[in-house]
């Protein structure tokens, strides 16, 4: 555009001379009269044969007539005149657009240049406003797709709540389910006692004619001499296995606090041997990992669940018949037992254990845990059975003096209670004072139980 910006000399005084030359030979039209303007000579006819278009208002009272568009454009007159010196001004106005022609035209460019960019911004304006209209759409129907999907999540997180609540109620019914199991195990178990007494009762008498040597009758559960349980066995009055089921904790609760004990057995070639097994919560453990385990345990009643659950139940001295077992053992376990039998039975049992396991095998002893204090208010004295509890440290050392190899100390259970720690910005040693106060958390609300593990 800067080429067209060259500087013009206009000669104003030729332009004037002009002017005033036209102005002298009258070279102008000259301006019609006030009639002439006022009463045209020739007056617009109407052609009746060009149609007609009637437009009605709402309320039908007003009708306009209009031809079509080239009928007005050709027949409608428009008076014009000009006025005095109009010619002049015509004259004037050509002279000046030819003098300004050579600054207007650069002008002229100019804008058209701008005119043009203008547009082109204008278009790419639109078609980025397109773009974004665009992509607007599609961030709009991702999140239609997204609130679809929230919904969907609501529906199934309120058909998770109604399954929670289900399976609530179905764990519900199996805990009233295992109290009315035991209860029938515990009533079989009484008839089955029962009727072994009436048959003692009606046994025939030898006569005198008939001498007897050593005429002491026994039955098979008194040949096993329940070691285990020599107190148990004087308090005939007192029924110790309804006593069992009342204080042990339901069947789920007992396994869901031994399973961490299973990973010791796992691939072993011989049998895990349960001495004292109970009602079988961990022979059910073993038997769902598909190791191979038998049980033993001093009360018959526990041989009918065994049949129930499909577990080996043996019902004698579990000492006893660990020594006289020949073949090696893959594992020994043995829960709540040995704060039941002395210290000397402890140490038959351990020196037996590492006798009769395969090397690798594992010793798992469990038994209340003494340092914790509130193992003795809670659990300990309801048991008259109990001898007294014994110290994890005894039995670290009982086990390495034996000859076990490793031997670790667990702490199967979470505290019942824990202590509050300490928030405070204004004490130095506020790291410190926590830590005491979980040593002393755990020293009154710590693991009921410990289990000591030892490796052949």
């Amino acid at each position: 555009m800067a080429e067209h910006q060259e500087t013009t000399t206009v000669d104003v005084e030729q332009i004037m001379r002009e002017i005033r030359e036209q102005a002298e030979l009258g070279d102008y039209d000259p301006a019609p009269s006030f009639e002439e303007v006022r009463a045209p000579s020739v007056a617009p006819a109407v052609d009746p044969t060009l149609p007609i278009r009637i437009i009605e208002t709402d309320d039908g009272r007003l009708q306009q007539f209009a031809s079509e568009a080239s009928f007005v454009a050709k027949h409608h007159y428009v008076p014009y005149y000009r006025e005095v010196g109009t010619g002049l001004k015509s004259l004037v106005k050509r002279i000046i657009r030819k003098a300004g022609k050579p600054i207007l035209f650069p002008m002229s460019e100019e804008q058209n240049d701008l005119n043009y960019h203008l547009a082109e911004g204008m278009n790419i304006a639109h078609a980025i406003a397109d773009y974004h209209q665009v992509q607007l759409n599609r961030i709009q129907d991702a999140l239609n797709g997204l609130h679809n999907r929230i919904g969907e999540l609501e529906a199934l997180n309120a058909r998770l709540a109604e399954q929670e609540a289900h399976v609530a109620q179905q764990e519900a019914r199996i805990f009233q389910l295992e109290r009315s199991l035991d209860d029938l195990v515990q009533s079989i178990s009484r008839t089955i006692q029962q009727s072994q007494s009436v048959s003692k009762s009606t046994a025939v008498v030898p006569t005198s004619s008939a001498p007897v040597e050593n005429s002491t009758t026994t039955s098979a559960y008194e040949e096993s001499e329940g070691k285990l349980y020599e107190r148990v066995n004087e308090a005939e009055s007192f029924d110790y296995f309804a006593f069992e089921n009342a204080f042990r904790g339901t069947q789920n609760d007992i396994m869901d606090r031994q399973r961490v004990y299973v990973p010791y057995f796992k691939d072993k070639s011989g049998k895990v041997f349960d001495l004292g097994c109970g009602r079988g919560e961990f022979l059910r453990l073993l038997k769902d990992e598909g190791i191979d385990a038998f049980g033993a345990d001093m009360f018959p009643e526990y041989e009918v669940t065994g049949k129930l659950y499909d577990i080996d139940i043996r019902i004698g001295d579990g000492i006893a018949m660990l020594e006289q077992m020949e073949e090696k053992l893959g594992g020994i376990f043995c829960a709540q037992v040995i704060e039941h039998i002395g210290f000397e039975n402890i140490q038959k049992l351990c020196k037996l254990a590492y006798d009769k396991l395969e090397e690798g095998a594992y010793l798992v002893l469990e038994t209340p845990n003494p340092m914790c204090v509130s193992m003795f208010t809670n659990a300990f004295y309801i048991d008259p059975t109990h001898e007294k509890p014994v110290h994890p440290m005894l039995m670290e050392y009982l086990l390495k003096m034996i000859g076990f190899k490793e031997v670790q100390l667990l702490l199967p259970e979470h505290g019942l209670e824990q202590l509050p720690e300490i928030k405070s910005d204004a004490i130095e040693n506020l790291d410190e004072i926590n830590q005491a106060i979980n040593r002393v958390s755990g020293f009154l609300f710590g693991s009921q139980d410990y289990g000591i593990v030892a490796k052949r």
